[in-house]
C-alpha cells in the first residue's frame, strides 16, 4: 500500500506484433494506443494514499503467423510494462499483472 499520494503516474505497456493493437478495448478512459511504437500509455494525475488502480486492455490476436502450423502460441506472448510515478514521501509498493485468455474467441485480456 502506498503510504503517500503518488502523482504523475505513467503506465506504459508494449504490445507484441502477434496482437492487433488497433483492436484494443480499454477498461479505463485515458489510455492511448501508439501504433508507431506499438505501445499503450495511460497517464494518471494522482493516486491517493492506499488507493488501487485497475486497468484492463483487450486485444484480438493474429492467428496465422506465417509458420507451417499457422498457430500462435499465446503462452509466449510478452507484454512488458513500465510504471513511473512521482512522490516526495513514498513509493509504489506492488504491481500485479495477469494475462488471461478470453473464453471462446481469439482475444486476450491484460
Amino acid at each position: 500500500m502506498n503510504e503517500s499520494n503518488l502523482t504523475d503516474l505513467s503506465i506504459l505497456m508494449a504490445v507484441p506484433n502477434a496482437v492487433k493493437g488497433d483492436t484494443v478495448k480499454m477498461s479505463r478512459r485515458g489510455g492511448i494506443w501508439d501504433s508507431l511504437k506499438r505501445m499503450l500509455v495511460w497517464n494518471v494525475k494522482e493516486l491517493k494514499i492506499g488507493a488501487e488502480l485497475g486497468l484492463q486492455a483487450q486485444f484480438e490476436i493474429i492467428l496465422n503467423n506465417g509458420d507451417d502450423n499457422g498457430i500462435i502460441d499465446t503462452s509466449a506472448l510478452c507484454f512488458p510494462v513500465l510504471l513511473r510515478c512521482s512522490s516526495l514521501q513514498g513509493q509504489m509498493s506492488r504491481l500485479y499483472i495477469d494475462l488471461l485468455e478470453a473464453d471462446g474467441d481469439e482475444s486476450i485480456f491484460i
